[in-house]
């Protein structure tokens, strides 16, 4: 699925977290790498997604999250 197809598709699906969203999102972009043990890492900030995403006033340093 390329990423315009998958935006295109978020946008149907209503009533979805902003968490999973971001989840969602961060599955395509090329800063994160997955690490055995704690999931999903930003490369750009070090985070760790499965924390970050959760967070409401966090955003993405690549621009990526549009919620």
């Amino acid at each position: 699925m390329s990423e315009d197809q998958f935006h295109k598709k978020m946008k149907l699906e209503e009533g979805m977290g902003f968490a999973k969203v971001r989840a969602l999102t961060c599955q395509f972009c090329p800063h994160v790498r997955h690490l055995p043990v704690l999931g999903p890492q930003c490369k750009l900030c070090g985070c760790l997604m499965r924390i970050k995403s959760h967070m409401p006033d966090a955003t993405c340093p690549d621009n990526r999250w549009k919620v």
